[in-house]
């Protein structure tokens, strides 16, 4: 990798946390171009379908440095009897999400959804109101931004990517690899999400503006303007 960078001219990165990584681990300097959204998550989430009170979405692998066991066990600890949980991937962990889910007695209320076109994901996070991503490392999570552009309120861990999205554009954050915390800021999320759609709309208006390919070939001309 250092071979590889120290070729380049010019190095990108996707995120604030990426160009801040670089600099701290590799001394290098980056400009940041953020990923442009898929076509389908740049329409206007509304007036599509009803969302469902209380329908939280996972994307990701089942992996463990994504969390999805961690959102499992804080959905289950949260106890909120008319809530449902939608996970959507796949992975080596799926087995333990499985038996997870039946042993905590949510096995009525969660779905597992192996694979989804985008517009089936697009409809999925257009129905919930609550996105969960408790990854442990993620520098600019593809499906978190989509979330947020289809009106979702996102749960992460405070920590890399997520966070600095979040950070711009609202939503919970809680201490990462703490269940507990993740447990109360996702019923917090819940509890709250009619009296937030107000912001987490514009919020959604936001990002499809700011990673709209429009504006980021904006930024790519920047950089090509140095060459």
């Amino acid at each position: 990798e250092r071979k590889t960078y120290s070729r380049a001219r010019f190095l990108l990165t996707e995120s604030d946390y990426s160009h801040d990584s670089l600099k701290e681990y590799y001394h290098r300097d980056s400009y940041v171009v953020r990923h442009p959204l898929r076509s389908e998550f740049l329409e206007d989430c509304h007036s599509v379908m009803e969302r469902e009170n209380k329908r939280v979405v996972f994307v990701g692998a089942f992996v463990g440095r994504k969390g999805v066991v961690d959102a499992v066990r804080a959905f289950a600890d949260a106890g909120i009897q008319d809530a449902k949980l939608i996970l959507i991937g796949h992975g080596y962990q799926e087995a333990e999400v499985r038996e997870m889910i039946n042993s905590v007695g949510v096995s009525g209320r969660v779905q597992l959804l192996p694979d989804c076109s985008s517009e089936e994901l697009q409809a999925e996070m257009r129905r919930a109101e609550i996105f969960i991503l408790p990854s442990y490392s993620d520098t600019g999570p593809t499906a978190l931004k989509e979330a947020i552009s289809q009106g979702c309120i996102p749960v992460c861990y405070d920590n890399t990517g997520p966070k600095e999205l979040i950070g711009r554009y609202g939503g919970f954050v809680a201490e990462t690899g703490n269940v507990t915390d993740l447990t109360i800021k996702l019923k917090l999320a819940c509890m709250s999400a009619k009296e937030k759609r107000e912001c987490v709309d514009a919020a959604a208006r936001r990002i499809r503006m700011d990673l709209s390919p429009c504006n980021i070939w904006n930024c790519l001309k920047k950089v090509y303007a140095l060459i």
